[in-house]
């Protein structure tokens, strides 16, 4: 796993270990059109010292707001079930859920304080793919109802998604931190990265891989916010059964040596005749 390569120095940014207080979260939509298409359920999986505490969802009602009508809901929702029909997945939110949801502005409300209670006790968030798709829709959606835009901090997501994708392309170079990377630098960096033949869904590559089936996981489930999360929360766990302390390295460089220093090294070995030339650096381990 990619995890084990990831230097001392960018493992800090996240407080050095693996987290064992997280949080998971999803979202579902009516399509994948952030101009148009709205946000309609969140979902999200709270870890605390490795155990899940709370895992739930709510549901966001859009019928009149923002000049949405109930039919266009409906056909932007039907056209989203097709579409993700089609590609073999199930469409898990229904108008009645919608019907019976929250207003979005006071969804926000609760997301914003949910955010900065997350961020006053140093809880990371997790997602899969969030840095694509999850954190631009909500900052849209928000910009949309004016309530300002949205991103979470530098050092506040991990992507699950890149996740597998560095850890299946682990010999291209960008797949690995570097000095003065952040979270969002460097999973921005694995996501524009192309590499062929990484698989990374959740309902097919990480559902039998992390073995989703034995935690009460089917596929029918997932793709409705809560599974998901949870799910996320699944391969976090994973990772941190395979995470192993990073073996530093030393690093030989050249160093270059002032004349005082040159003439101590010369002056150690007096039986030897002085060379008519002495290089000026010498290799140390640092």
């Amino acid at each position: 796993m990619i995890v084990n390569r990831w230097p001392n120095y960018f493992r800090d940014r996240y407080g050095r270990e693996w987290p064992k207080s997280y949080i998971c979260f999803d979202i579902e939509t009516t399509g994948f059109d952030k101009a148009k298409d709205l946000l309609v359920e969140w979902g999200h999986c709270l870890v605390i010292d490795g155990k899940v505490e709370e895992k739930t969802s709510w549901y966001l009602n859009w019928i009149g707001v923002k000049g949405c009508p109930r039919h266009w809901i409906e056909e932007r929702m039907s056209y989203a079930a097709y579409k993700m029909e089609a590609a073999g997945r199930k469409y898990s939110v229904s108008i009645k859920d919608v019907e019976q949801g929250m207003d979005p502005v006071e969804f926000f409300e609760f997301f914003g304080a949910f955010v900065r209670q997350a961020r006053a006790n140093n809880i990371p968030f997790v997602a899969h793919n969030g840095y694509l798709f999850d954190e631009p829709f909500i900052s849209t959606i928000k910009q949309r109802l004016s309530l300002g835009r949205f991103s979470f901090g530098d050092d506040e997501l991990f992507d699950t998604h890149l996740l597998e994708k560095a850890s299946q392309a682990m010999s291209r170079p960008q797949m690995l931190p570097t000095q003065n990377d952040t979270l969002r630098s460097y999973f921005n960096r694995v996501r524009v990265t192309k590499a062929s033949g990484v698989k990374s869904s959740l309902d097919e590559h990480c559902f039998h891989k992390f073995a989703f089936e034995k935690h009460g996981l089917t596929k029918e489930n997932l793709h409705g916010a809560e599974a998901d999360a949870f799910a996320c929360h699944l391969i976090m766990e994973a990772y941190r059964s395979e995470m192993r302390d990073f073996a530093e390295t030393p690093v030989i460089v050249d160093t270059p040596l002032d004349a005082k220093e040159e003439q101590r090294i010369l002056d150690e070995v007096p039986s030897q005749p002085k060379p008519k030339s002495v290089s000026r650096s010498r290799q140390r381990r640092v």
